[in-house]
């Protein structure tokens, strides 16, 4: 867990904006200043935590799959900055793996990774919101994503740095807006 107040994406995450329920994890977005995060990130200056990392070899693949709620405009298209991800504990040199990342009403995947400013690879795939399931199986050599288990496209790079998982909820001010407004992650699965 990031602590409360921390930053990301402009927004400031707070504890008081996440919550377990019927629905799983619940993080809210309350307004352009207040949304929720929750990361398995082990670099978060609390004693005894060791978090949670995961990296491919050349013999043991990873897959990640998240199930998520994704937050809605009146119109059904996906609300907000909902992101569900990985990163390391040096951007861009230990990468980024976005499973989905709503962005502008659409749901979106994208690599980064390279030193000093990222490259991204990735594709916009649908304005889906509601419950679906976001996948990725990572190798050493590459990257195959997967949305309600169909394969939505591949990046070819080899990334093999740790990574940690992300679950947010956040604001942009280019993206269709609606508060407050909660992302529901039903579960997280890693086979590796």
């Amino acid at each position: 867990w990031f602590g409360s107040g921390k930053v990301s994406n402009g927004t400031v995450m707070l504890s008081s904006n996440v919550s377990v329920g019927a629905n799983g994890l619940a993080l809210q977005l309350n307004s352009p200043q207040s949304g929720g995060l929750v990361s398995t990130n082990p670099d978060d200056n609390q004693p005894g935590h060791t978090g949670f990392q995961i990296a491919p070899t050349p013999t043991k693949p990873v897959f990640v799959e998240f199930k998520a709620t994704l937050p809605a405009t009146a119109s059904g298209t996906v609300a907000n900055w909902p992101a569900l991800w990985l990163d390391g504990q040096t951007w861009p040199e230990d990468g980024e793996i976005d499973l989905m990342e709503g962005g502008g009403g659409y749901t979106a995947f994208h690599v980064h990774y390279g030193t000093g400013a990222s490259t991204a690879q990735g594709a916009t795939v649908n304005d889906l919101s509601g419950t679906h399931t976001y996948g990725v199986l990572w190798t050493t050599t590459g990257f195959t994503f997967l949305y309600d288990g169909n394969v939505v496209g591949t990046v070819n790079v080899a990334l093999t740095s740790p990574e940690y998982l992300l679950m947010e909820n956040s604001y942009s001010s280019v993206d269709p807006t609606v508060f407050p407004a909660t992302m529901d992650v039903r579960y997280v699965r890693v086979w590796n």
